[in-house]
């Protein structure tokens, strides 16, 4: 009895050692511990909407908020009821052999309206107006049914950038297929609508916590009276808890990172190579020159620094 007594004293004064460890996340290939304790304090997260893994994940569940957010940004979806029934749709959207596959990341359907929303926080090392036109594309080829006269669903195809892809000061752009010299739509209903939210810096967002959301990684900040806004940071944070997902956020960051990494080193690589390569034509086009001057061959050697062979193959 004294013995257990005795136990339960040691334990007692160093039951701060008997703690469960801290969960860390680890890059998956080098296991490099990348941060340190998942527990989220003072709803403070790593990862915010503007990644497009918490950025899918969340709006699927929470269907209220995508249609939220849709009205929020599409002019044309402003009065649709939030109770409307929302339908989310394969991602996968063109697959074939020869043909260049689209994966959107919220593929969805509001009443008869198709809407894809895409997240894109950083820029890439390709044109962006042409992947936007590529998906844009696609939703609306495949909003055609068989059998009908070519009547297309209304279709919207939204862009949520963290860079700036126009000089102006907009944040919004609505773009569509317009006849220049009539000066009105080709095409009714099918737009696309690009929010560069980089440039959401002078806005109240006190009244508009919908812009806030993808300037901030403090949650508790987002939630107020708005039932659904408090549910999206919810997940979100949620979200960040879950170590599994966690760990294909940081998969993907890293596989990310070394993609950039490799094209810029590519891009600089070709850069060399054709200031190089350009350097040696110009020397070549001297020596020849020099060469029909008279010069001899070791002049021309010191002038241009190329080999005696180059020259008196020239």
């Amino acid at each position: 009895m004294i013995d257990f007594i005795l136990l339960l004293l040691f334990f007692k004064k160093y039951k701060k050692f008997f703690k469960k460890p801290p969960i860390f996340a680890y890059d998956l290939m080098s296991e490099k511990k990348l941060y340190s304790e998942l527990e989220v304090k003072n709803s403070v997260v790593k990862y915010n909407f503007t990644y497009d893994l918490i950025f899918k994940a969340s709006l699927e569940a929470c269907p209220s908020a995508a249609i939220k957010l849709i009205k929020e940004f599409v002019s044309d979806l402003k009065d649709i009821s939030l109770d409307e029934e929302i339908t989310f749709l394969k991602q996968e959207n063109i697959k074939g052999v020869d043909i260049k596959s689209t994966i959107f990341d919220v593929n969805l359907q509001i009443a008869n309206n198709l809407v894809e929303l895409e997240m894109q926080r950083e820029n890439v090392n390709y044109k962006m107006n042409n992947r936007i036109l590529k998906y844009f594309a696609d939703m609306v080829s495949t909003s055609y049914e068989k059998g009908d006269d070519y009547n297309h669903k209304p279709c919207y195809s939204v862009w949520f950038i963290g860079f700036k892809m126009f000089e102006d000061k907009e944040s919004i752009h609505e773009i569509e297929l317009m006849d220049n010299i009539r000066k009105n739509s080709f095409v009714e209903e099918a737009k696309i609508i690009i929010v560069e939210f980089e440039k959401f810096k002078d806005i109240d967002y006190n009244k508009n916590r919908w812009y806030k959301l993808f300037k901030t990684n403090d949650l508790e900040s987002l939630k107020g009276d708005d039932e659904i806004m408090n549910e999206l940071a919810d997940k979100i944070e949620n979200l960040n808890n879950d170590t599994e997902f966690i760990r294909r956020i940081d998969y993907r960051e890293r596989a990310e990172r070394e993609y950039n990494a490799r094209m810029n080193a590519a891009t600089e690589q070709g850069l060399k190579q054709g200031m190089e390569q350009g350097a040696k034509q110009e020397k070549i086009a001297i020596a020849k020159k020099l060469k029909s001057m008279g010069l001899s061959i070791d002049e021309i050697v010191t002038a241009t620094s190329l080999t005696k062979e180059e020259i008196e193959s020239l």
